[in-house]
């Protein structure tokens, strides 16, 4: 008897015992940027990011590790909606892959920020898509673009 008294003890005991945890401090993080996009059919994924500025005019870049990039240029500080629908259109788009070049011919690009500082862009973000023209008999239709680049 005295063996299972003190064996239900030795139970109750281990069982009684709790584990301190220790609180979890969740990692907080700054924004990340990003341009991702749809190119026939393919995923787009940026890894590097770049821009530039004459005048009142920028462009923002996004490259991915596969060599193609997707270009947007427009009139500093402009928001809202605009065609992408080539020259002498204000605002442009360019996918440009195995060295070749395509320009937005049809599409449209949503700003919803498009801050500036001392003539440099500081903070673009928008969605996007756009048809290019076709070279060689190829053309590139880009759809659910998302980009927001900071600098």
């Amino acid at each position: 008897m005295k063996k299972v008294v003190l064996s239900a003890l030795v139970c109750v005991s281990i069982f009684a015992c709790k584990k301190e945890e220790t609180p979890v401090t969740p990692v907080i993080t700054g924004p990340t940027k990003h341009c991702t996009a749809t190119v026939n059919g393919s995923a787009f994924s940026a890894d590097s990011y770049g821009s530039g500025s004459i005048n009142t005019s920028y462009s923002v870049s996004s490259n991915s590790t596969g060599g193609s990039y997707i270009q947007l240029g427009g009139t500093m500080g402009q928001t809202g909606t605009h065609p992408l629908s080539g020259f002498p259109n204000l605002f442009s788009g360019t996918y440009r892959i195995n060295n070749v070049t395509y320009t937005s011919k049809s599409g449209s690009v949503n700003i919803t920020k498009c801050d500036t500082l001392n003539g440099f862009l500081k903070h673009f973000t928008a969605t996007f898509n756009f048809n290019t023209d076709t070279i060689s008999g190829t053309s590139y239709q880009i759809i659910n673009g998302d980009i927001d680049y900071f600098n």
